[in-house]
């Protein structure tokens, strides 16, 4: 999200002026850095016996973390009046909660694809004696 966002108005979301304080090769590895594991774990060979994680389980604690994360986001903006997304300042309150939904949906979708990719990947359970 914050990639999309960034091309299409870096304003809104990381305005220039950070870039003082914030450089840009920084932004770009804390954004971007997630890749690497992501890509190296999917590609990774599974053992038998390789458990990945079930998404009833995944769900509360990715839902725990973006809850806890988007109170941080409402918190700092009521306790020292700045949002730290500069988007939100342009929004309504309606839209502002809406496109948080919206974000919550899109992690949810790309959780429930990830889970389903490694189960894709998955060796398959071989039993001895199947008319082999």
């Amino acid at each position: 999200m914050f990639w999309g966002l960034y091309f299409v108005d870096r304003e809104l979301v990381f305005p220039r002026t950070l870039d003082e304080f914030y450089p840009s090769w920084m932004t770009h590895s804390v954004h971007s850095f997630i890749i690497l594991p992501i890509v190296t774990e999917i590609n990774l060979p599974k053992k038998h016996g390789y458990e990945i994680t079930d998404f009833n389980h995944a769900f509360p604690v990715l839902t725990a973390f973006i809850v806890s994360y988007e109170i941080t986001l409402l918190t700092i903006y009521f306790v020292y009046g700045v949002w730290l997304y500069p988007i939100f300042k342009y929004l309504t309150w309606l839209q502002r909660l809406s496109f948080l939904v919206i974000v919550y949906a899109i992690t949810v979708l790309l959780l429930y694809l990830g889970i389903l990719i490694q189960n894709l990947k998955k060796p398959k359970k071989v039993k001895i004696g199947d008319g082999v």
